[in-house]
């Protein structure tokens, strides 16, 4: 969904993929860089503050995701 739309919120993902909140930030901190636990992630996504909305966090794809989804959509 991300690599689709670019980017999105903890929310949008929750509603789209019909995930608790808890679910969605597990797996966002293991596509990221540094696993909630303390370890290396998979360092596919970054999570950034919204502009629009200070308090809120939208989760986009890394270089390396992009190279991924690239490498992907190659096949």
């Amino acid at each position: 969904m991300v690599a689709r739309r670019g980017q999105a919120t903890y929310r949008e993902l929750e509603e789209a993929l019909n995930l608790s909140n808890s679910t969605v930030s597990r797996t966002v901190h293991a596509l990221g860089e540094v696993h909630r636990k303390g370890y290396d992630g998979h360092a596919l996504v970054e999570v950034v503050r919204d502009p629009d909305e200070g308090r809120r966090f939208v989760i986009q794809l890394s270089a390396k995701g992009k190279a991924l989804v690239r490498q992907l959509e190659g096949l």
